[in-house]
């Protein structure tokens, strides 16, 4: 039973090593510690690495380009579904899906102190705004209603997202080690 229990992790471990080895490099010590036939160590150490690299994989997730100067935005595939650049001659950060067509744009508003967004056309989309009172963001549609909130959590380094009730519906972090934010929804 022990040699069986111990054959099914081997094989679990090489099926996720396999799909998370372009996330950490840390499974290299994990394939090492499965050859050495130890099975308590090397069932601990898959478990503290699985839960590291499924930190690391993401929903979808942005990346600045220094060479075209502007935000990309990703799905999880891995596929670019479009950018973001700033237009400093109109003043404003225009959005473009991956084809190049402009999708919107948003705009400083220091009168009201809230960032606006714009359809392509010019039509108002929503703002957001910092309600200093909570310490959060908070994102409202065109008429008004709230829509979402982002809390930064100190203990976690991360943007919490709330929507308009009040529940988590996912979160943003800053993967340093491949250098872009990464979105979670649940």
């Amino acid at each position: 039973m022990h040699k069986l229990a111990f054959k099914k992790l081997h094989n679990i471990a090489r099926l996720v090593f396999n799909f998370y080895f372009e996330y950490s490099k840390t499974f290299v010590y994990f394939a090492y510690a499965i050859k050495s036939k130890r099975p308590m160590k090397t069932f601990f150490i898959f478990i503290m690495l699985l839960s590291v690299c499924t930190n690391t994989y993401s929903q979808s997730y942005q990346k600045y380009n220094k060479f075209l100067n502007r935000t990309e935005f990703y799905d999880s595939d891995g596929n670019m579904t479009g950018y973001a650049k700033r237009n400093d001659f109109l003043d404003r950060t225009e959005y473009y899906d991956s084809d190049g067509n402009m999708k919107s744009y948003q705009k400083d508003n220091t009168f009201l102190n809230r960032k606006e967004t714009y359809d392509s056309d010019g039509n108002p989309k929503g703002y957001e705004k910092q309600n200093d009172f909570l310490n959060r963001k908070e994102v409202y549609d065109n008429d008004g209603n709230l829509k979402y909130t982002k809390k930064w959590n100190d203990f976690l380094d991360r943007y919490d997202i709330f929507d308009s009730d009040g529940n988590q519906v996912g979160y943003r972090k800053y993967n340093t080690f491949l250098e872009r934010w990464e979105y979670f929804d649940y």
